[in-house]
């Protein structure tokens, strides 16, 4: 048991060491971002409960729906 444990640090550690941090280039973000990250939670659940309004449904239906969205 000790041995595998062993193997295991093992190959962690030189699974490290291959890493090459003289030509590292960070990761950088591309495009727009959606929607859902842009626009408020108070906005978001204001549209759904628009839905829920436009539908047909029962009051308690309603009702369900929109704490749902909360």
């Amino acid at each position: 048991m000790k041995f595998l444990f062993f193997l295991l640090q093992l190959s962690v550690f030189t699974s490290f060491a291959q890493i090459d941090f003289d030509h590292y280039k960070p990761l950088k973000c591309h495009g727009e971002l959606p929607s859902i990250f842009t626009t408020s939670l108070e906005e978001q659940v204001e549209e759904q409960e628009e839905k829920i309004l436009k539908s047909s449904d029962r009051y308690s239906e309603e009702r369900d729906k929109k704490r749902f969205a909360l």
